[in-house]
């Protein structure tokens, strides 16, 4: 990488390579980068993200409106024949409508850590065990400026391929926002960020928390299956573990996992909220990770 960035710098002086002293981790990188750069908006990709040229125009053009602080792309993920990557594409395409809505309602907090871009004047430094697709849209919300997501702005990115590389990035990525997310009680009043208040709780909290409703679900409903009125629920709800034990299954094989792989991914991505809040709930820092 080093060669790489230092081949672009003979050609291009405004490209500079930086090294941290040691492995600190992405946010403390970001935040070094960030003390070197000298433009008015700051634009964070990751190191697999791709974009055209026109993707960055349109970003530069969005911040024209000045009640804009930060600017999330639409991201793309590449499509894989897993599993794994059909069942998180589905719920990407759903998060990525329910981040357009809260866009249009003035209320997003958010971003994804493949690309976005904030005022440089906005941008805090992130302590090193945050997300910064986590805190710095609440930094930018704190400050009363809106995070917007540009829908004619494209970025695209891959997706874990592995069922352990897909836990391993959810558990982090939970891992990493819930602490970012509570760091900022304030946005949690709903005398001040009404809108904000209602979008964090609805959208991230009781999104990490479903593990735990769907757990006391079906441990409530194992408890009443006596009973003729809850015998067809706890059916469904068995069928419906089995089916993604069954995709499990299938996908370590490398076979096809067809329908079972959306039982299977979702029962997968509340694996990693599950670890993942439970590691921030003990306190856990992630700070450098592979």
């Amino acid at each position: 990488t080093d060669q790489i960035v230092e081949a672009y710098a003979l050609r291009e002086p405004r490209v500079h390579l930086l090294r941290t002293p040691g492995r600190v981790g992405k946010s403390a990188a970001q935040n070094l980068a960030v003390r070197n750069a000298i433009g008015e908006i700051l634009l964070f990709t990751d190191s697999a993200s791709r974009m055209k040229p026109e993707a960055v125009q349109r970003i530069a053009d969005s911040f024209q409106d000045s009640s804009i602080g930060l600017i999330a792309p639409i991201v793309h993920f590449g499509k894989h024949a897993n599993a794994v990557s059909r069942g998180q594409g589905a719920y990407w395409r759903f998060e990525l409508w329910l981040r357009q809505m809260e866009s249009d309602l003035g209320i997003l907090a958010t971003a994804s850590g493949a690309a976005f871009a904030i005022r440089r004047q906005l941008f805090r430094e992130i302590a090193p065990h945050f997300g910064d697709d986590c805190v710095l849209p609440l930094d930018v919300c704190t400050q009363k400026f809106r995070v917007m997501q540009e829908a004619q702005a494209i970025v695209f990115d891959e997706m874990p391929h592995t069922i352990c590389d897909e836990l391993r990035t959810r558990v982090r990525m939970t891992a990493r926002s819930c602490a970012g997310t509570l760091s900022r009680p304030q946005l949690f009043n709903p005398l001040r960020f009404p809108g904000l208040a209602w979008g964090l709780v609805s959208h991230k909290i009781l999104r990490w928390m479903t593990p735990f409703f769907l757990a006391a679900a079906f441990l409530g409903n194992a408890l009443l299956a006596g009973r003729q009125t809850f015998q067809f629920a706890f059916f469904l709800q068995c069928c419906f573990y089995g089916a993604a034990l069954l995709g499990w299954r299938v996908s370590s094989e490398g076979r096809s996992a067809r329908l079972l792989g959306y039982p299977f991914a979702f029962c997968l991505a509340n694996l990693g909220f599950l670890l993942g809040t439970v590691r921030c709930m003990r306190g856990a820092r992630m700070v450098a990770y592979k």
